[in-house]
């Protein structure tokens, strides 16, 4: 069913921006929002004809569209910057990705809210580690982490989805005993001890920095020449370093 439902909103957005160009379009709100639908609802259409082409060209007009008519701050401008960084990532556009974060890092540090800087910032870092640029990943995730211990801003979901980055980006580079020390030193990051969400917590975090060392990209600039992939079961080290208890 749900299948059939995203088939057909696919087709009424195909049908409704068919008459726009979105190298020429006008800068319109309703058909900036009527991009950013069609842009999510193709992300389920697999099998849909030429379906990354239109995601970046609509995902391109959008984002241009939203830094031509909404101020730097505004919300919708934010989220749609998101959407074409992502779509930026997924199709191994990732130095246009980053450019992205970059941009809204400095727009969240100029204009607010100041509890939305760790994220963007965490954003940049790991758009940085995906483009091979790794030695400044390294240095905007831990000015991102340190920045981060001086706010008020709450240890979960935030402080363990930076402690994660960085210990991502320090295993895909190779550092995987600064990994490990950076784990051993901030579990309770992970999860609150002592509760029933931190194994699971535990779990999630261990195959995000798996995942991480292993599809890390070749041109990493701290280490050119890195050992082969991990096994695929390398999780099971990161799950034991967050719960030592469990080893």
């Amino acid at each position: 069913m749900r299948d059939l439902e995203n088939t057909r909103a696919c087709r009424l957005l195909s049908h409704a921006l068919g008459p726009f160009d979105p190298v020429t379009a006008r800068h319109d709100p309703r058909l900036m929002r009527a991009a950013t639908f069609y842009i999510d609802v193709l992300s389920f259409a697999h099998t849909h004809p030429d379906r990354d082409d239109i995601q970046l060209a609509w995902a391109r007009y959008a984002n241009q569209a939203a830094r031509t008519y909404y101020t730097v701050a505004n919300p919708t401008r934010h989220h749609i910057a998101d959407m074409y960084a992502r779509v930026c990532t997924r199709q191994g556009l990732t130095f246009d990705a980053a450019i992205t974060r970059r941009r809204e890092l400095t727009a969240y540090t100029t204009y607010g809210p100041a509890e939305d800087i760790p994220h963007a910032w965490r954003e940049l870092a790991v758009a940085l580690h995906a483009d091979g640029q790794c030695a400044e990943a390294h240095s905007q995730i831990q000015e991102a982490f340190t920045y981060w211990k001086h706010t008020d801003v709450p240890a979960q979901p935030t402080g363990g989805q930076l402690l994660s980055t960085y210990a991502g980006i320090l295993a895909g580079c190779g550092d995987t005993d600064a990994a490990h020390t950076l784990l051993r030193d901030h579990t309770y990051l992970v999860a609150v001890p002592g509760t029933d969400q931190r194994a699971t917590a535990a779990f999630i975090t261990a195959v995000q920095i798996a995942v991480a060392e292993r599809e890390h990209p070749p041109v990493c600039t701290l280490l050119p020449q890195r050992e082969p992939p991990p096994e695929a079961d390398r999780w099971q080290g990161w799950q034991a370093v967050l719960l030592p208890s469990r080893s």
